[in-house]
Parts: C-alpha cells; structure tokens; sequence
C-alpha cells in the first residue's frame, strides 16, 4: 500500500481500462517510489512490460536514450 500515491493510482487505473494499448511516463526525482509504483501496479496484470530510460549524464544524448529503449524493444 501506498500512502500519498492514490492520485497516481487511480491514474493508471483510468488508463487501464481504455480499450487501447497506452503507454505511460512515469517521472520525477530520485528514490521517491517511482519503479516501485509501476511494479506494485503491474503486478495486477498478465502482460506488462516496463522500460527505463538511462541515468543522466552530460555526455549523454537523445540518440543514446532512443538507442536503449530499441535495444530494450528487442529483448
């Protein structure tokens, strides 16, 4: 259970019962819950595939960020 959170999980909740494939971004600062949100979430489902963007840093660009999420893609 999560306290504070409901907002955010009423959002998924919302967005899981679309009738079409969504994609969320899931974003904030640094060891506030967000992959922990997203796993406790997911446990509720057959089918959920979570992707994580790399850590920033100085030298890294967009084209490396959308090198990993197709690498991520593949897998």
């Amino acid at each position: 259970m999560f306290f504070g959170r409901d907002h955010e999980m009423e959002q998924q909740n919302r967005i899981a019962k679309l009738p079409k494939a969504s994609l969320v971004l899931c974003r904030g600062r640094r060891q506030i819950g967000k992959s922990n949100l997203i796993e406790t979430f997911a446990g509720e489902f057959s089918h959920f595939y979570e992707f994580q963007g790399l850590a920033s840093r100085q030298q890294l660009s967009n084209s490396d960020q959308l090198d990993n999420f197709s690498n991520q893609l593949r897998s």
